[in-house]
């Protein structure tokens, strides 16, 4: 996905790319959804699913977003 960002528009989820996340969607029926954000357009975030699958997601349909929790936070011994 290649950025079409008029003039000093700045990239809002860009900080996210790379990072394991849970993408909250669809207005009042919030969703997680685990991804990874890998593009960034003006009405868009690309993100991929698993290796291979990657949808677009447009912006004002995304709540919130939030970080995975390390699997120490999630397994008890």
């Amino acid at each position: 996905m290649i950025p079409n960002r008029p003039g000093n528009v700045p990239p809002i989820f860009s900080a996210w790319f790379g990072t394991p996340i849970l993408l909250f969607l669809f207005r009042q029926c919030r969703v997680p959804i685990p991804c990874h954000i890998v593009g960034e357009s003006v009405a868009a975030v690309r993100i991929q699913l698993t290796p291979g699958w990657k949808i677009n997601v447009r912006k004002e349909l995304i709540i919130a977003i939030e970080e995975v929790p390390a699997i120490d936070d999630i397994c008890v011994n």
